[in-house]
């Protein structure tokens, strides 16, 4: 009937002014990261996906999350990405210890600071240079000790396939587990997946 027809016009019509409302008091911060998560859910091409991730940047310029994709859809080799990848993260260790207090995954504010560094870190271990990987992993168990990120785990499977048992040791002593082959599954399935690659 017409008059549903109406009520149902009106309705999706206060919805989407009131969204638009909402957005609009948003603040650079939420807008651009809400401009991430449904370019990240609703690109439909890589066009779409760089022009949504550097409107993310025009709206807030400091979205870390925002930089890093578009240094991965732009790059155009493995070296080139972890090249842009490690000058990022230089510019944002210079603000994270300039601009926050240092607290870890605890304060949500620095969370995409370890975002950025544990995702370079497990590119270094998917192109298999452990080194570089370990490293990065072993800066976030320094600065963030209760792990909320998992870079134990890869730590350990980077410590098994280069044959570093005192290394997995200490690591294994490290933290309290409850069970002693829920921590050994966690390593050696990576670790022995890599192995027979």
């Amino acid at each position: 009937d017409i008059k549903e027809a109406m009520d149902n016009f009106v309705q999706i019509y206060n919805e989407q002014l009131n969204e638009e409302i909402f957005i609009e008091n948003m603040d650079a911060r939420s807008k651009s990261m809400m401009i991430f998560e449904d370019t990240i859910q609703m690109a439909e091409s890589e066009l779409d996906f760089i022009k949504g991730m550097q409107q993310a940047i025009d709206v807030w310029p400091n979205n870390i999350d925002a930089k890093l994709a578009l240094i991965h859809a732009n790059a155009e080799n493995m070296p080139e990405q972890l090249l842009q990848s490690e000058q990022l993260l230089k510019e944002e260790t210079a603000r994270w210890k300039n601009e926050t207090d240092q607290m870890g995954w605890l304060a949500f504010e620095e969370r995409p600071f370890f975002r950025l560094k544990y995702t370079i870190a497990v590119d270094y271990f998917e192109h298999f240079m452990y080194r570089h990987a370990a490293a990065h992993f072993n800066e976030i168990l320094e600065i963030n000790e209760s792990d909320n990120l998992g870079a134990r785990y890869y730590l350990a499977a980077i410590y098994v396939l280069l044959a570093e048992w005192e290394q997995l040791d200490e690591l294994y002593n490290q933290f309290p587990y409850s069970n002693n082959e829920v921590f050994l599954v966690f390593i050696l399935f990576p670790a022995f997946f890599l192995m027979a690659y």
